[in-house]
């Protein structure tokens, strides 16, 4: 994605309907799906900007891919989450290593 693009995802994403909306589904899902009993290990594969994981990170640890290494610029700008740069498979975790992944927009 072009710099250009990245930057007004990054500026769009707290305010515009479609990532609005989505994070809500998100975290309704999360509400429903997810174990309640402590915080929650989440991935964000494909995080993009950062505004998912920010929407996010009251919910548990946090962790985020991306192949940009611009994106993941921006992303560190909201918060300080364990992030890498690569493909999701190429990641280091165990299996059953999270309790929701997410890959939204990607």
């Amino acid at each position: 994605m072009r710099i250009a693009e990245l930057e007004e995802m990054y500026e769009l994403e707290d305010s515009y309907w479609w990532f609005v909306g989505r994070r809500r589904m998100l975290r309704r899902l999360i509400s429903i799906y997810a174990p309640t009993d402590r915080p929650l290990r989440i991935l964000d594969a494909g995080c993009g900007t950062g505004g998912t994981m920010a929407a996010l990170g009251a919910l548990g640890e946090i962790h985020g891919c991306d192949l940009s290494v611009d994106a993941l610029a921006m992303c560190r700008s909201r918060g300080d989450w364990e992030l890498s740069c690569s493909t999701v498979e190429a990641m280091a975790y165990p299996d059953e290593r999270f309790d929701v992944v997410v890959s939204a927009d990607v």
